[in-house]
């Protein structure tokens, strides 16, 4: 029924769709009927255009079968019914919403530090197609792949905050500002931040650090170490730092903020309160508060929030949260193929989970709620990462030789331990209809030796095969820089006066290395592959 420019319709008495129209704003609420909802709101050029706006929405949504309902009168009762407009021959029928099915987590796996008690705390993670690492506050990350074999183990001096991927180059952020490269194999101190506070966050782009600390701070930083530039804006404990081509957003105590990478504070985002976690993608954050929001990176506004129904107090915010990536299509001789492939993509939802139990599984374009699961423990980071998988169960050599390729969606989350979380829709399907999931209890390997940070490399004498830079004293700092004889090599030509990202403790005035690669961003290069010293 419309009541002074609202608009509440019901489809079967399961969901509600609702328009109210304020001047030249329209706000639709929508959901299923008996939870809140998920709320967007919209700005028209004139009241007019907002009235057309709604007239047409309301017309769609009666095609798809929404009728106009009474809408519920909220009361203190636990449940809450609502009322189908009946016909004058009928009487009026009241339903009561559908109950969310609550599904038991599945975890395929789960690892635990050894000697690691249920009150540890770990926040590193980061996965891609072949592999998981795994962060501790004890300054241990684990390296597995995705069937929970280990594969490699390093130890850090200082606790582990974050794992992160950048352009190839994977990094390990620490309590104390410092940052590991972990790509070669062996940890190496790229930089520790200076002048900043106990680190919550790192992240890197392009070689750029951007970095929160505790004080509710944050800073954008080069790939010596050296602060950029540093904001400290109203609040603290900035638990939220990404970076992206266009800007960096921390969210704190107090919200969200988007700097660009000049420091000029773009927007900011406050009804979110306090923030412990976010994620993004090409164009949104996914912001961790007392619910989920869904931010324009562009602009800050909110575009989506997923409401949580967790039993914590009200002020208590999510500890994490995620968002899962569509999957990549691989580029086929046969374009026809190929389009098939990016119309199924376009199908695949974007889920959006919370990491607090009951963890809830939300559609992250409508805002409704798919599943809850519940859960032992919440989780302090999570990211989703989707896995190819074989159909293996064939027996015979036909059906092997047919056998089809399929994505698995993992979801990996951390606390005191790793857990692996199957959330395909067939694993979920199979947990409606009842069938049980045993987890594997991945035991730690005495035979997979801890990898620690070097400061010792290989000698040699032979330059071939690389390129030579030497350390320098500038400022008062050792700097690394490309040896002016090999301005030309290789075919290629490299500016002396730029700075060469470089591990920190190997620089020592007057040595000289030979580095397999060096590639070129935003004014330095990045050193990649073998770091040989030159007798």
């Amino acid at each position: 029924m419309s009541v002074e420019g609202t608009t509440y319709l019901e489809c079967s008495g399961e969901k509600f769709w609702k328009i109210v129209i304020e001047s030249s704003q329209t706000t639709v609420s929508y959901g299923k009927v008996g939870f809140k909802g998920a709320t967007q709101k919209k700005d028209h050029p004139s009241a007019d255009a907002a009235q057309i706006y709604a007239e047409k929405q309301i017309k769609e949504k009666k095609k798809k079968g929404y009728d106009p309902a009474t809408e519920p009168i909220p009361s203190s009762s636990t449940t809450t019914t609502s009322r189908k407009r009946a016909s004058s021959s009928a009487t009026s029928e009241k339903k009561k919403p559908k109950t969310q099915t609550v599904l038991g987590l599945p975890i395929i796996w789960e690892y635990h530090l050894p000697g690691q008690n249920s009150d540890a705390w770990s926040y590193g993670i980061f996965a891609n197609e072949d592999s998981v690492y795994f962060g501790s506050e004890s300054g241990a990350i684990v390296h597995l792949d995705h069937q929970g074999n280990i594969k490699r183990q390093f130890l850090l001096p200082k606790g582990v905050k974050c794992l992160v991927a950048d352009s190839g180059w994977l990094y390990a952020g620490c309590n104390d500002g410092s940052l590991y490269d972990l790509t070669e194999g062996v940890p190496r101190r790229m930089c520790t931040i200076e002048g900043f506070g106990e680190v919550y966050w790192l992240d890197v782009h392009n070689g750029l650090i951007a970095a929160s600390d505790d004080t509710g701070a944050v800073a954008l930083i080069n790939a010596e170490g050296e602060i950029i530039w540093k904001k400290t804006p109203f609040g603290s404990s900035a638990w939220m730092c990404r970076i992206d081509e266009n800007g960096v957003y921390m969210g704190n105590s107090q919200g969200v903020y988007c700097f660009d990478h000049s420091g000029t504070e773009k927007w900011n985002h406050t009804a979110t309160n306090s923030v412990l976690f976010g994620v993004q993608d090409e164009d949104h954050l996914y912001v961790a508060g007392l619910n989920i929001s869904k931010l324009s990176k562009k602009t800050g506004d909110l575009i989506q929030t997923y409401p949580l129904n967790h039993k914590s107090p009200p002020s208590n915010a999510v500890y994490s949260n995620t968002s899962s990536p569509k999957g990549q299509v691989e580029k086929e001789d046969n374009k026809e193929k190929e389009k098939e492939k990016e119309k199924e993509r376009e199908k695949e939802r974007t889920l959006v989970v919370s990491g607090q139990p009951p963890f809830e599984v939300f559609d992250g374009e409508t805002g409704e709620l798919l599943y809850r699961l519940k859960g032992n423990t919440s989780f302090l980071s999570m990211q989703f990462q989707r896995i190819s998988t074989s159909n293996s169960t064939e027996t015979t050599p036909e059906d092997q030789e047919d056998k089809k390729e399929s994505t698995s969606l993992r979801l990996y989350g951390v606390r005191n331990g790793l857990f692996c979380i199957d959330l395909s829709p067939d694993r979920l399907k199979s947990l409606k209809d009842g069938q049980s999931i045993t987890t594997k209890i991945i035991e730690s390997s005495a035979t997979v030796e801890e990898i620690k940070p070097s400061t010792e490399v290989e000698t040699t004498s032979d330059t071939s095969g690389g390129i030579v830079v030497e350390c320098m004293k500038e400022g008062g700092k050792v700097r690394v820089r490309v040896e002016k004889s090999q301005q030309k090599v290789g075919g290629g030509y490299y500016d002396t006066t730029w700075n060469v990202q470089f591990p920190q403790d190997l620089r020592e005035v007057g040595a000289r290395f030979i580095v397999e690669e060096l590639k070129e961003q935003n004014g330095f290069y990045r050193a990649k592959g073998s770091i040989k010293r030159l007798a």
